[in-house]
């Protein structure tokens, strides 16, 4: 008695499978043109030990789209799978032929009467349509939110691969599930370090879209908060009065905050109000949220004068007044 093939479960254990969807008897498997498509079934040897084959046959045109041969005890089951691959696109119908071969030669023992139906659709096509940062605006030392939107404009849903990049740096590939006609919104965080004009970008399985960024630059915000003049272990603060002598070296002392304010460049600056000149000024770098003791030595000229002093910061180009006190 030769081997015979004979179906074990097949309405729990015969489908095809894409991607982890599976389709059982009289149901629609849908996938992609030119993607691999498996049929798993289990089969019995219920004849002698021998050969069995498994055959996938497309009803719709009358091909057959592969077979598996496995060679299996009499008495024993085993699983069978056909991994092909659909030319078409449409809904065809697809049927599970049990076969044994005797010298080589295949020959059916059952068709498996319940029908699979496998819809080849196009495959997806991804375009990337927007492309913006949130906020609009921003500040060096903020944390932006870059978004796209990508499009699936093909005839069939698919994992879409995207990556941002800014000034060519890329942020690493992710991947997200578009349906067919569908859009999504994709998202990644950056934090400004610089004012720098920079780029950013998105490709998209082949698509992109790209547009300049550039944070607002932050400068200082110094602010003196506590100030006095100094002279011979005698100090004096706003509307008093000190007695010096001509020529004498003063000391103008002050406490400035840079709270809330960018990394950079801040000048005190000990000005004579009666004469309308600076007396002398000293600069340093303050970091944000940073705080300077300063001390700044000027000469006493050969007349009775009022001081102030002011604090600057350096926008780039030149010195800007912030804040200033009396002495």
């Amino acid at each position: 008695m030769p081997p015979k093939a004979s179906f074990v479960n097949p309405s729990s254990d015969t489908y095809l499978e894409y991607d982890d969807r599976k389709a059982y008897g009289g149901q629609t498997l849908e996938v992609p043109k030119g993607e691999k498509v498996r049929a798993i079934t289990w089969l019995e040897n219920l004849g002698e030990s021998g050969t069995l084959s498994l055959w996938i046959k497309d009803e719709t045109t009358g091909n057959w789209l592969g077979g598996f041969d496995m060679v299996v005890f009499s008495g024993h089951k085993s699983p069978f799978l056909v991994e092909f691959t659909p030319d078409w696109v449409g809904t065809h119908k697809i049927k599970f032929y049990a076969c044994h071969k005797e010298n080589g030669v295949p020959y059916i023992d059952e068709v498996l009467d319940m029908a699979f139906y496998l819809k080849v659709v196009s495959p997806p096509r991804f375009m990337v349509v927007d492309l913006w940062t949130e906020p609009s605006s921003f500040k060096v030392g903020e944390q932006v939110q870059f978004k796209a939107t990508i499009k699936n404009i093909g005839d069939s849903g698919g994992y879409c691969q995207y990556e941002f990049s800014l000034n060519g740096w890329k942020f690493g590939i992710k991947s997200v599930y578009i349906g067919a006609g569908q859009s999504e919104t994709v998202t990644t965080y950056y934090t400004f370090r610089d004012a720098n004009v920079k780029t950013l970008s998105i490709s998209a399985n082949g698509s992109g879209m790209s547009m300049a960024v550039q944070a607002e630059k932050v400068y200082p915000k110094p602010t003196i908060t506590r100030a006095y003049i100094e002279y011979g272990g005698k100090s004096i603060s706003a509307n008093q009065t000190l007695e010096v002598p001509a020529g004498s070296t003063l000391n103008a002392r002050a406490t400035v905050s840079n709270w809330n304010g960018g990394e950079g460049k801040v000048k005190l600056q000990v000005w004579d109000i009666t004469r309308n000149k600076e007396l002398s000024s000293k600069s340093t770098t303050m970091s944000k949220d940073g705080l300077w003791e300063a001390d700044v030595p000027f000469t006493m000229p050969n007349q009775s004068i009022d001081v102030k002093l002011i604090v600057y910061y350096w926008d780039g180009s030149k010195w800007v007044k912030n804040h200033e006190v009396g002495c």
